[in-house]
């Protein structure tokens, strides 16, 4: 199970690129068509509490959906979950 920190960081992260990033058609692919699910994505983000510390993490969109998936999957657990 991955930290605390590092669930934090990836869903806002994953919170922010998915608002960066506007479709766009290119112009080889047709506007119907899905990205290349093997395709490596990196993505940067600041460490929390530094100004100059970046970390960098590459995968395949497909690895990144499923870590959003499972991401997701954990803070609706902990959420169900929670006790007053």
């Amino acid at each position: 199970m991955p930290t605390f920190a590092f669930v934090l960081a990836l869903l806002s992260a994953s919170t922010a690129v998915a608002q960066q990033q506007q479709p766009t058609a290119s112009p080889r692919s047709a506007p119907s068509a899905k990205p290349d699910p093997n395709e490596i994505v990196c993505q940067t983000w600041r460490e929390t509490g530094s100004r100059l510390r970046t970390n960098r993490y590459c995968a395949t969109r497909a690895q990144w959906a499923e870590h959003i998936r499972q991401e997701r999957q954990y803070v609706e657990r902990a959420q169900t979950n929670r006790t007053y």
